[in-house]
């Protein structure tokens, strides 16, 4: 999405969405929906005690801190979200629905609002990402309002004034960079935005009173058409990255890059940043780890463990890498040196945004040790990784973090004299034995070192052989999607720094399902990787009656064990190659959705 076409969006959602997400305030029927946003500008002292919140420990709070919580960490700023402030019911005056505040850096919320998200059931979070996401744009995109505005804009006549005046455009793209992005980083965040916003429109209007048509916007449901037809442009950001994200569960690592590299170009966030790093990485690992280890001998550093760490609702551990010496990796060292300068610099770019970024760290350090350059700046890097990933609390980063120490003390005891080696494979021995608790990449490089062997790797990916449907589509669905789909995407290819072509996405939605079809070329041959996924709610089973709500004992009854896992914040990603089936598992052990995939050639 270019420049024009993003603010073409943002001209459309600006109508759409308007004073319907950002700054509400509903005095009255007449007054009601009036943007409460403060005048941008130095920071002033508030005039007024501050605005009064719920209890951290109140459910409500809870509920509403989570969504926001997880929205910021999607943005993958350095900076701190601005303080949550969840207004008790109880307090009197107008309310005020959602706004930001920049001259206090907080953001409201009344608890009316989030009592009300609560009537969506299981979309609850939903709803609130609406607002949330929104809200956390402006701070993130350093909005503020433009004028010496004060909160009361619905008047007909005030708002007729400020179409005239020259701040007014500058209002209407604030408003709806803001609905354009904080619809992405709360997508990004895990939560179904598009789908539920009319529905939070109407309920919004409805609860909180406010008329259909305020004095200079477009009436609730001209506001709902523009929302549901722009939505289409968001909607091609969310299709690249669920593409990329199944190019990545499928081993594609190549083309994934690519996917994420555009993703980069239009909303460039840590996590974007990491996963075009990670996809590289991983690439690199895949080549280098065909290579020999001579038995009876000490095992090179690129022989043990890395776990390459992914974001953006999924982290993915596995392969090992090589540090680029002698022109021996498959590929040769041009590509493998350039894939890994690209993946440092990408990984720097997203500690840049967050010094505290566990996963960039530690995908910063992994770089570090398949480059094989200097093990001492890889060490360095990887305690790094560790501190941070310790600070974050998270067991799964912080195994990750502490593996990857160890190869690199590994790495620097190896490349040092013989009196500092023995001291120094202690000392990385150790560490894997404590990254072995919570690693799977650890317990590999520990059993490596004990002369046991690297493990098997995963079987050949033969192609997949189903008898599974989803929608009345199987795995050779893939002429059904070029004939009728309902968004096109490119995405364009680039190699040894010149075009080579173009990766086509195409997605297909029906009642219960959505289909996708990714294509493109590379140096073996035409590829094309088709997936079908069962959508929420659906009942749509296997042949074996395994569907959502089945629990992992019946997956692993059914198909055995899965040739690749891919854990996200929301539970794992099991696929199994055979069968050609991804489920996703949730943290209760059911499944919480599934689909199908075919690859071709």
């Amino acid at each position: 999405m270019g420049r024009a076409l993003r603010n073409r969006v943002a001209g459309a959602l600006a109508l759409a969405l308007g004073v319907a997400l950002t700054g509400w305030a509903a005095e009255s029927p007449a007054r009601a929906g009036a943007p409460t946003h403060q005048p941008a500008g130095p920071a002033k002292a508030p005039s007024a005690p501050p605005t009064p919140s719920l209890d951290a420990g109140h459910p409500r709070y809870a509920a509403a801190l989570k969504v926001y919580q997880r929205i910021a960490r999607a943005w993958g700023s350095g900076r701190p979200a601005p303080r949550l402030v969840v207004r008790p019911a109880a307090d009197e005056g107008p309310a005020r629905i959602a706004l930001f505040q920049p001259d206090t850096q907080t953001v409201e919320i009344d608890e009316a609002v989030v009592e009300l998200c609560e009537t969506f059931g299981p979309q609850r979070d939903d709803a609130l990402a609406v607002l949330l996401g929104h809200e956390l744009a402006h701070h993130y995109r350093d909005h503020g309002w433009v004028g010496d505005f004060g909160v009361k804009f619905a008047d007909l006549e005030a708002s007729r004034g400020m179409k005239a005046a020259e701040g007014y455009e500058k209002l209407v793209k604030n408003e709806t960079e803001a609905d354009y992005f904080g619809a992405f980083y709360a997508y990004v965040a895990g939560y179904d935005t598009l789908t539920v916003a009319p529905r939070v429109f109407d309920a919004v209007y409805e609860r909180f009173s406010l008329a259909d048509k305020l004095g200079g916007y477009p009436s609730r449901q001209e506001r709902k058409k523009i929302a549901e037809g722009r939505a289409a442009e968001i909607r091609g950001l969310q299709d690249l990255f669920d593409a990329g994200r199944l190019l990545l569960l499928l081993d594609e690592h190549r083309a994934a890059a690519a996917v994420f590299d555009r993703l980069c170009g239009e909303v460039p966030s840590r996590e974007l940043l990491n996963n075009a790093a990670a996809a590289r990485l991983l690439e690199v690992a895949a080549s280098l780890g065909r290579l020999p280890v001579e038995a009876g001998s000490p095992p090179p550093a690129w022989a043990l463990g890395m776990p390459v760490t992914f974001e953006m609702e999924a982290r993915l551990g596995g392969g090992a890498g090589a540090p680029l010496r002698g022109g021996q990796g498959p590929e040769g060292d041009e590509v493998l040196s350039r894939l890994l300068r690209e993946a440092t610099d990408l990984l720097e770019r997203a500690c840049a945004m967050d010094d505290a970024y566990a996963p960039g760290r530690i995908n910063l350090a992994i770089a570090l040790c398949l480059r094989g350059e200097d093990w001492d700046m890889a060490a360095a890097q990887a305690k790094r990784a560790v501190k941070v990933a310790e600070s974050a609390g998270d067991a799964a980063l912080i195994g990750a973090a502490r593996a990857v120490h160890g190869v690199a003390m590994y790495g620097a005891a190896m490349a040092g004299d013989e009196a500092e080696r023995a001291a120094g494979l202690g000392a990385a021995r150790a560490m894997l034995s404590r990254a072995a608790e919570s690693c799977d990449a650890a317990r590999q490089s520990l059993s490596l070192l004990e002369g046991k062997g690297r493990p098997p790797g995963a079987p050949p990916a033969d192609p997949p052989s189903s008898r599974e449907k989803i929608c009345g589509m199987d795995f050779r669905a893939v002429d059904d999607v070029l004939e009728k789909h309902d968004r096109r995407l490119e995405v364009p290819l680039v190699a040894r720094g010149g075009p080579a072509g173009k990766l086509v996405v195409l997605v297909r939605a029906g009642a219960g399902c959505r289909a996708t079809v990714v294509q493109w070329a590379d140096r073996a041959g035409e590829r094309t990787v088709l997936s079908v996924w069962a959508g929420p709610g659906s009942d749509a089973r296997t042949t074996g009656g395994v569907g959502i709500g089945s629990e992992l004992a019946a997956v692993r009854g059914a198909f055995g064990s899965p040739v690749r896992m891919l854990e996200g914040s929301r539970g794992v990603y099991e696929v199994y190659q055979r069968p050609g089936l991804i489920f996703e598992i949730d943290r209760t052990g059911r499944v919480s959705s599934w689909g199908l995939f075919g690859v071709s050639q």
